[in-house]
């Protein structure tokens, strides 16, 4: 049966989803990134809520969306950059550009879809937009 899911097999013949086939994210190096992972472990910071990544036509590294938490002052803001940083770090890509969402997706803004998944080419059409 397909379902458009990418998963794999470890040694023990668990099977670990990694993403959706069509969420795939194949950088100019050729790199292969499942959105959803990278998503999963910038979300575990305390100060964000919600992020989505995804690449801009032309660039090599990767663009995140955060929505932030309650605190948007400035050290906010910093120490989201830095576990962006640290999160990303050894890995083959980077997350060259971070916008901050003014509000969190939702489907009343078109950002999340009716079944409440990430309206990935929603929310990096406003941000291409917003940000270049």
């Amino acid at each position: 049966m397909a379902t458009g899911d990418i998963g794999k097999f470890d040694a023990d013949g668990y099977l670990y989803l990694l993403g959706r086939k069509k969420e795939l994210i194949v950088t100019p190096a050729g790199y292969k990134i499942h959105p959803e992972m990278l998503e999963g472990e910038l979300n575990a910071c305390d100060d964000i809520v919600q992020s989505v990544i995804f690449q801009k036509p032309g660039l090599s590294h990767l663009t995140c969306v955060v929505v932030a938490g309650e605190d948007r002052s400035e050290s906010a803001v910093q120490r989201i950059r830095k576990y962006v940083d640290v999160t990303m770090a050894g890995k083959k890509v980077r997350i060259g550009e971070i916008a901050f969402a003014e509000e969190p997706f939702s489907k009343e803004n078109g950002m999340l879809r009716p079944n409440l998944k990430l309206n990935r080419k929603g929310i990096a059409a406003k941000y291409i937009t917003a940000s270049s």
